[in-house]
């Protein structure tokens, strides 16, 4: 999945982007590392869109958040406090 043209489509709404990727993780055509690849590149309101679905994803999943380490989703939010 691209999530930098998913990101960047204006005709989708940030809670559609959102559901996307959520579907993009729980069906693992999309991987936390490529996250972390994506966080020098993307804006802060579009990372927010991306650590909203982590979110969501581990309240609803907790399996599947914790295949996702504590320092990786800080190293995600942290580097959005940093830019």
């Amino acid at each position: 999945m691209d999530i930098v043209g998913l990101l960047d489509n204006k005709t989708l709404k940030s809670l559609e982007k959102r559901t996307k990727i959520i579907e993009s993780i729980r069906m693992e055509t999309i991987t936390i590392h490529e996250i972390q690849s994506l966080k020098a590149v993307l804006d802060d309101k579009k990372m927010a869109v991306i650590l909203e679905a982590i979110e969501a994803i581990s309240l609803k999943n907790p399996g599947i958040a914790a295949c996702m380490s504590r320092k990786q989703i800080m190293g995600l939010r942290i580097s959005i406090l940093t830019v």
